[in-house]
């Protein structure tokens, strides 16, 4: 997996991330479902209408996705995915 380019906006390329990350720690389908929507640009505010779920959902999805992945903010996933790539 080639974590040198930006992927920002790429969906395909943080649904792979998510999906390593998810193998590692567990993640439900919505939290996987809202981070890689994270990752790939979809503000915050637009995720509840992209999943079809409850802002509140969407929210603590992102708040237990991150306790899970040990993370202050999707933004460390990247670094999460580097580190587990130089083990």
């Amino acid at each position: 997996m080639d974590m040198g380019a930006s992927t920002h906006g790429d969906g395909a390329a943080a649904e792979r991330v998510v999906a390593h990350l998810a193998a590692r720690v567990g993640l439900n389908d919505i939290e996987r479902r809202v981070i890689a929507l994270s990752l790939a640009g979809v503000a915050p505010e637009a995720l509840p209408a992209q999943l079809g779920v409850d802002p509140s959902l969407a929210a603590a999805a992102i708040r237990v996705a991150c306790v899970r992945l040990e993370i202050d903010s999707v933004s460390e996933v990247w670094r999460l995915v580097r580190g587990d790539l130089q083990d």
